[in-house]
């Protein structure tokens, strides 16, 4: 029957169960092992760390490349609001002056509508006067 005992690790302060078979050849097997398990355990850290620098890394490019392109969508929005708001005062210009010309040659039309008739109310307000 196999007998286990405990080492304790000291760089990792984790604690491996070895057998108890032949002290020379399992001592050594053993402490290649804990070696093993201590540079696994190292290089466990190493490529842990790298990962976070990696992860901090992308998330501020991508913060960064967030901030770009909220900035450039508020100049595109900026830029289209002025070019919206050039068309509607050309075209508000443009409507007023449409307005202004039917409203001016309307108004022509009534005057000469009225200058026609005004001799004609002349006199009729003359025989009213005379006749009267």
């Amino acid at each position: 029957m196999l007998q286990w005992r405990e080492v304790q690790c000291e760089k990792t302060l984790c604690t491996v169960k070895i057998p108890n078979k032949r002290e020379g050849t399992n001592r050594i097997m053993s402490q290649n092992a804990i070696k093993s398990i201590v540079e696994a355990e190292d290089a466990a850290k190493t490529a842990k760390a790298d990962a976070l620098a990696k992860v901090k890394l992308l998330l501020e490019q991508a913060e960064t490349a967030g901030r770009e392109a909220v900035a450039a969508a508020v100049v595109s929005a900026e830029e289209g609001s002025r070019n919206m708001s050039r068309e509607v005062v050309t075209k508000a210009q443009e409507h007023s002056r449409e307005l202004a010309t039917h409203t001016g040659n309307k108004c022509a039309a009534m005057r000469a509508h009225a200058e026609a008739r005004f001799g004609q109310a002349a006199q009729i307000i003359v025989e009213r006067i005379v006749g009267g």
